[in-house]
């Protein structure tokens, strides 16, 4: 619906921003449900060592692109994140993860499968709920917004142990100068980790304080 009391030209502006994030907030999750679903056929038809030769390439790009976008959307100011920074970040360590982290040999673990049941889990619910508010304008009382409001829960915590343990493993065929920085990187985890969990945990509150209010 359209305000009045705004200029027509901002509408208009408004508008096909929102029809920009509608567009990318489904493609974001028909790829992840693809992953998803790519993941849990393969699964139990190759089993884990061999899983990697049919999703890993799949997983990288889908994870470059849906970064790449979001990155943009951020920058342009049409991100569903309110904290510009914190976004952009996430996004480059994503990047920086599926292409320096992986390893021909580490995706064969147990924790490659399970970051990658993780990230598609995640953002199916994210993006699953902004398609969802985008199209309605507002969610009260949905299954849809408590869903998203708690999955960091339990996707956030084994994420970030998953991406730990790979990083470590990583480190036995790097040296040098990667090496250092890659221990350091996993130093950082902790902070990183109190950082991300008290901004989900301070959306989920703001979400139960307009769901109180509603």
């Amino acid at each position: 619906m359209t305000d009045p009391k705004k200029p027509a030209s901002v509408q208009i502006r408004r508008t096909k921003a929102r029809a920009h994030l509608q567009i990318f907030n489904i493609v974001e999750i028909l790829l992840w449900v693809s992953v998803l679903f790519r993941t849990l056929l393969l699964l139990p038809l190759v089993g884990r060592k061999f899983l990697p030769g049919g999703i890993a390439d799949f997983f990288i790009y889908v994870t470059t692109f849906t970064a790449a976008i979001q990155t943009i959307n951020t920058i342009l100011g049409l991100s569903n994140s309110r904290n510009r920074l914190l976004c952009i970040f996430v996004q480059a360590h994503k990047c920086w993860f599926v292409w320096d982290v992986l390893h021909v040999k580490i995706v064969k673990h147990g924790l490659f499968s399970l970051l990658i049941v993780l990230w598609s889990v995640s953002n199916i619910c994210r993006f699953a709920f902004y398609t969802y508010k985008l199209s309605r304008g507002s969610v009260h009382n949905s299954w849809l917004k408590t869903l998203y409001a708690n999955e960091f829960l339990l996707t956030l915590p084994l994420g970030m142990v998953a991406e730990w343990g790979l990083i470590f493993m990583k480190l036995r065929y790097v040296d040098g100068t990667l090496r250092l920085f890659m221990q350091l990187v996993l130093v950082l985890y902790v902070p990183s980790f109190y950082i991300l969990f008290d901004h989900y945990l301070k959306k989920k509150t703001l979400l139960g304080e307009k769901q109180h209010h509603a």
